[in-house]
């Protein structure tokens, strides 16, 4: 859970304990909103959601819910009586998310290739690990085409025009590793090798990350930005070649 969804819970309860829920219809409001929340990052069988959910809000009294509460000592202590049992349940539960965020696993900029570091430190360490992921996929998007001059591509065609073993083209230039002796199998390994990996990082991840509501795991999401920061470091340490007429 994102340190802002968690803030956003502590501002309920906060606004609970300062007695802003005053009525039935209050009460009612301030529940499903924090229920929302819950169910948007915890699991729908979750014990302290579970019990949340299904912990009454309205006056054993009346049918009316938007009257105030004071206007009926009774109900007033009844609709106090259970905001207070909604908000310890919310307080366990924001205790627990505490414990589990304390013993997350921090993210060192390290670790990562510095473009990748730069954007997505800060985002990983504040629970956004799908926006993480998401802005390491569109630095290193923003660095291949800068250094390729290629505004027009994206994605995998991007890519795809980077590493590709054949020669440059007039406006379309390559990217390669100095390392290897020119054509050689270990020259062709690691071209292709370079290119088939970027694309299955640019499908795999980007675009399945950008088209699929589906949120990755924190072991996926971490995985993710090795993937992405090894590739980071090929288009940064591999060099532009243009075409050249004499190469054909």
């Amino acid at each position: 859970m994102s340190e802002e969804t968690q803030q956003r819970l502590r501002n309920f309860l906060a606004a609970a304990d300062k007695g802003s829920v005053r009525s039935w219809s209050d009460l009612q409001r301030w529940h499903d909103e924090v229920l929302g929340l819950l169910r948007s990052v915890l699991p729908l069988d979750h014990d302290r959601v579970d019990l949340f959910a299904r912990h009454p809000t309205h006056s054993t009294y009346r049918r009316d819910v938007g009257y105030l509460a004071e206007r009926n000592p009774t109900e007033e202590q009844e609709l106090k009586s259970k905001l207070d049992r909604l908000s310890n349940i919310l307080r366990g539960i924001l205790t627990e998310l505490d414990a589990r965020r304390a013993s997350e696993p921090q993210l060192a900029p390290t670790g990562l290739h510095p473009w990748i570091a730069a954007a997505v430190v800060d985002l990983w360490n504040d629970g956004h690990h799908r926006q993480a992921v998401d802005e390491a996929t569109r630095v290193i998007e923003i660095r291949l085409k800068a250094k390729l001059g290629r505004e027009d591509l994206g994605g995998v065609p991007l890519v795809t025009a980077a590493f590709n073993p054949e020669p440059p083209k007039p406006g379309n230039p390559r990217l390669r590793f100095r390392s290897y002796t020119d054509r050689s199998r270990a020259w062709t390994n690691a071209h292709q090798g370079a290119m088939h990996f970027a694309q299955g990082c640019m499908m795999r991840i980007r675009n399945l990350l950008e088209h699929h509501a589906e949120e990755p795991s924190e072991q996926v999401a971490l995985e993710s930005l090795g993937a992405l920061s090894l590739l980071a470091r090929w288009v940064d340490e591999a060099v532009v070649v243009e075409h050249s007429p004499s190469r054909g």
